[in-house]
């Protein structure tokens, strides 16, 4: 939201803006795309692997959309999630997946007054810290982060080679973003950024400030 507002200048602008990206986030976010996208994302992160080992991070515009895509990727590959586990919420227990296992997981932020289907994806410092070490570990078996602001800047994981993107992103935002799967790892040749939102144009401009080796789909 702030790359889209980064030109605007009276509040009737701002809220214009903000008008229009809350109609993308419903259409980006409706049930039959996700189920389209979450799909073909399967398939090609297949074909991936096939060619490369490694990790791959799913970029969304929101927090609903993420769990949304998780609950999708998941549905399609069960084996992907960790077991279940019980944390204390209030007063009663939520349950959530094992963050020592699974091959997939959302990160992002949120509290204990967020959205119950939010819950089992909100995790304090300490967890994150284990998931942030799992996800750098080449041979940990998290393959998959799905985020919408985490981890897209001053984060490296050398072994993440694909980044799919399914959110309006430019300059900066974008430039750093693609870094995270940029960064130089044994054998790897380059990164794949798979673009979901029609953004080719951005993302051609700023991978040409960092490399002329990477592949677009």
């Amino acid at each position: 939201m702030d790359d889209l507002l980064e030109n605007e200048e009276d509040q009737a602008s701002e809220e214009k803006v903000k008008s229009e990206w809350s109609s993308l986030e419903k259409l980006v976010g409706s049930d039959k795309r996700l189920d389209l996208v979450a799909k073909d994302l399967i398939d090609h992160w297949g074909t991936r692997l096939e060619v490369m080992d490694g990790k791959a991070i799913i970029v969304c515009m929101s927090r609903e959309i993420c769990t949304q895509m998780y609950k999708k990727l998941t549905e399609l590959k069960p084996e992907w999630k960790a077991p279940l586990l019980k944390r204390k919420q209030g007063k009663g227990e939520i349950d959530y997946e094992d963050p020592a296992q699974g091959a997939i997981k959302v990160i992002m932020t949120g509290s204990a007054s967020d959205k119950l289907h939010f819950q089992p994806h909100i995790y304090n410092k300490t967890t994150k810290k284990l998931i942030e070490k799992r996800f750098k570990d080449e041979h940990d078996p998290l393959k998959i982060v799905i985020v919408r602001d985490m981890w897209l800047t001053g984060f490296d994981v050398p072994p993440a080679h694909t980044m799919y993107i399914d959110k309006p992103m430019k300059g900066h935002n974008l430039m750093q973003a693609i870094t995270r799967v940029n960064r130089v790892f044994k054998d790897k040749p380059g990164a794949v950024v798979v673009d979901y939102i029609g953004i080719a144009s951005e993302l051609k401009s700023s991978l040409k400030t960092y490399t002329d080796h990477q592949c677009f789909h």
